[in-house]
């Protein structure tokens, strides 16, 4: 009977937490905490939600609480996702400016990825920007 339980809170949990990979399409903001986001640490990786990248330039990353992640900036070429940055661990509270290629690419669509650097049942939530103002602790 636990077990049931057990297993009835994690399937609720996770149908919660965007493991279905759903995305939508967001409009581009000047605000360096634009686009907010969440991830559930016992899954493996997901992604944050699509943005327009209308300036060249810097991607901010800004993670607010929760257990590090492995990130990556991602563009769409039209029909696949492909990886336009190193891949960093970035731990809460770092306000971070992600250097990458979308723009040689010509690619305007883009998200980030994330990965868990651990297995965790707690979620890491912070703020994105594929446009922002200022520039942040580089990240090559």
């Amino acid at each position: 009977m636990k077990n049931r339980l057990l297993i009835l809170i994690l399937t609720v949990a996770v149908a919660f937490s965007g493991i279905a990979g759903f995305s939508s399409y967001v409009r581009a903001n000047d605000d360096d905490d634009g686009y907010a986001y969440s991830f559930y640490n016992a899954n493996k990786q997901g992604h944050s939600c699509i943005a327009y990248k209308t300036t060249p330039g810097t991607v901010y990353i800004h993670p607010t609480s929760g257990p590090a992640l492995k990130y990556t900036v991602q563009g769409n070429n039209g029909s696949t996702w492909n990886s336009r940055s190193n891949t960093h661990t970035i731990y809460a509270g770092t306000k971070a400016s992600f250097v990458n290629s979308l723009n040689s690419h010509n690619e305007t669509e883009c998200r980030i990825q994330y990965k868990r650097t651990g297995l965790a049942y707690t979620t890491t939530y912070g703020y994105w920007n594929p446009n922002p103002l200022n520039t942040y602790t580089m990240y090559n």
